[in-house]
């Protein structure tokens, strides 16, 4: 069901964007970029799909995937994407949101009540509703994935809400994470990814809004061993193409991109598996993971909730009426 929805809604969005190129009986070569190091379970995610899209068009399209960044960091590989010079990636939210702002309110802080609402409002109804503003910036949206819930890696505990009054956090890239912090008091800064391990040697910052798996294999860990399990934001990644690729392949090799990928309740199911075992390790090597006091989280939710209505402003474009498919969505999925 999901894929058929996926089908229908990418090839509504995007069929009057060109017309379609000749059919040839020479092998299609597609570059795939990602910032997914080798080995990782992104990794392994993306040879499924590349493997499944030869198989289902008997070799007439070529993957090769960039890994490690190799094209380039997350922001400055999406725009490429979005211009056809990079044919597809795999990314997380707040990468793509740099092109299609209005995935930022997918990252409302506190937006899920649960995994499971989450999960049936992106794949039973976001991911239609949602395809035409990624056409509107020369993208297609093959399929979500799973990135995890965005927690706090920090030098000390952090259990009660009043401990993120100036605190100095690296907060992601995106309009969500820093309205949310400002309002919780934070002293956020702005830093990339990859940034973090450096910014939290020299001081610059004593905390980290990440998630488990990027935290754990990246080393983050180390240095900022308290896993604050704030659970504020839950992201999806996504695989994304350029419209400009997509539209000049043969109609059989672009039926076959929009169901090669892993099924994406096995992309969650095997990253939640590979979090679980990657929480053990740190645990082996003296980190913490913390639930917040009770009652701590739901003061940290009131104050980063009242973020919302400015976050849809600052947006601004289709925001409003995207926020409004969200919520249609969270309501139809929720019990």
């Amino acid at each position: 069901m999901k894929q058929t929805l996926i089908k229908a809604a990418a090839v509504a969005a995007v069929g009057a964007a060109a017309a379609l190129a000749p059919v040839t009986s020479q092998a299609e070569e597609i570059k795939y970029a990602s910032a997914a190091p080798p080995n990782s379970p992104w990794a392994n995610t993306i040879q499924v799909m590349i493997d499944n899209a030869a198989e289902k068009t008997g070799g007439s399209l070529v993957i090769t995937p960039f890994l490690g960044g190799q094209l380039g960091d997350e922001p400055t590989v999406i725009q490429q994407v979005a211009r056809g010079r990079v044919d597809m990636g795999g990314f997380g939210l707040t990468a793509v949101s740099l092109v299609v702002p209005e995935l930022d309110l997918l990252q409302a802080p506190f937006l899920w009540d649960s995994l499971d609402q989450a999960e049936c409002a992106l794949d039973n109804h976001l991911i239609t509703a949602m395809q035409p503003v990624f056409a509107k910036r020369g993208l297609v949206n093959l399929g979500w994935g799973e990135v995890g819930y965005q927690t706090i890696f920090a030098k000390e505990p952090k259990l009660n809400a009043a401990d993120y009054k100036e605190l100095k956090l690296r907060v992601a890239p995106a309009s969500s994470s820093v309205l949310a912090f400002k309002a919780a008091g934070a002293n956020g800064v702005v830093l990339p990814p990859f940034d973090i391990n450096p910014s939290l040697q020299t001081g610059l910052v004593d905390a980290a809004e990440i998630n488990v798996t990027f935290g754990v294999l990246t080393g983050v860990g180390q240095q900022a061993p308290h896993v604050n399990l704030t659970n504020h934001i839950y992201q999806p990644s996504l695989t994304v193409m350029s419209i400009k690729t997509f539209d000049k392949l043969p109609e059989a090799e672009r039926e076959a991109l929009l169901v090669a990928s892993m099924p994406v309740q096995q992309q969650r199911a095997t990253l939640r598996g590979v979090q679980a075992s990657l929480t053990k390790k740190l645990e082996s090597e003296g980190g913490q993971f913390h639930e917040m006091n009770p009652g701590e989280r739901d003061l940290l939710k009131a104050e980063m909730t009242k973020t919302w209505p400015a976050l849809v402003e600052s947006i601004g474009e289709d925001a409003p009426v995207i926020w409004d498919e969200i919520l249609k969505a969270k309501a139809a999925c929720t019990n």
